[in-house]
């Protein structure tokens, strides 16, 4: 039988090789558990030839597997649109190479695409894990849960405004955990017009073009989270007047559709303004004062800047 999911991992090194390699050979062990056939894999190796690498795939002893090199950096988002453009079968999913799949991934989202042949993208629920694979807790992760639609039965279906307004609340999708069905999807690639959410603004698009998505209502995919990334979000202000700008470009958006439920929740920046407030009690609690008082200026400077258009 023909695969029907292809698994297509962006791999990039860094400084810290040592770690990159364990974390991949751990996505790539989850992918080899699965309890259902019908994948491929490939890996998308933003950078040159690395014999270590080639190895490492090549001791995996699985002609599922597969590597890709790019022969040199050709930049994040060309990666993953790449990580689109190569696999041939009907769904992909752009697994992060420092992620674990459950076990029943592949079984849950091929079910899903069984039933439901007309949706662009399947998602599931996710457990949230430390750098060494051990359940965790994490605030902006508790409060996606709650954000979240409630669930009935075995599946959530989202489409129009309505589902538009409920992301813009807060982005409850794990990105990493869709599976994209090509051929809805063959018009609609990531764009370098954000530094960080092109995730947000894919799905976005989707939506606004009439696009439907499939919530899996089962966990089945295992999310990283590393404390040192976590820390570096936390004090990047860049990130907040980011999402500030985007929240005010889909109001727009949508208020040329006459959809002014979404407009209003976009204007109203409340998860954004929230997570500024989660973060400046962090800083406030461990004494950077100045930190604090920088992101309680956001917080009223966004008011501003979405009150002046």
């Amino acid at each position: 039988m023909s695969p029907l999911l292809t698994f297509s991992i962006p791999y990039y090194e860094g400084t810290n090789i040592q770690l990159a390699r364990m974390l991949l050979r751990k996505t790539l062990q989850s992918i080899q558990t699965q309890t259902r056939d019908g994948w491929v894999a490939i890996i998308c190796h933003n950078g040159a030839y690395s014999q270590a690498l080639d190895q490492l795939v090549k001791d995996f002893s699985d002609p599922r597997i597969t590597l890709h090199n790019n022969g040199e950096n050709i930049g994040a988002i060309a990666n993953f649109n790449l990580c689109l453009n190569l696999p041939k079968t009907p769904l992909v999913t752009i697994l992060h190479a420092d992620d674990q799949l459950l076990p029943n991934y592949t079984d849950e989202v091929l079910q899903a695409a069984e039933q439901y042949p007309n949706v662009s993208l399947y998602y599931c629920k996710t457990r949230i894990i430390d750098i060494n694979g051990k359940p965790i807790f994490s605030m902006p992760d508790f409060v996606k849960k709650i954000i979240e639609p409630g669930s009935k039965g075995d599946y959530t279906l989202l489409e129009g405004e309505a589902a538009l307004s409920r992301i813009l609340i807060g982005n409850f999708i794990f990105c990493p955990t869709i599976a994209y069905r090509k051929s809805k999807i063959e018009s609609f690639r990531f764009t370098d017009q954000w530094n960080a959410l092109q995730d947000m603004d894919f799905m976005t698009r989707l939506l606004i073009n009439g696009h439907r998505f499939l919530g899996i209502n089962k966990a089945a995919y295992a999310y990283r989270r590393h404390t040192n990334h976590t820390a570096l979000y936390r004090q990047n202000l860049s990130m907040f007047f980011e999402e500030s700008r985007f929240a005010d470009h889909i109001a727009k958006i949508c208020a040329n559709m006459n959809w002014f439920h979404a407009e209003r929740v976009a204007r109203n920046k409340l998860m954004i303004r929230f997570n500024i407030l989660y973060c400046a009690m962090i800083d406030l609690v461990n004494c950077r004062f100045n930190d604090f008082v920088n992101k309680g200026r956001i917080i009223f400077s966004i008011g501003k800047l979405t009150n002046s258009l």
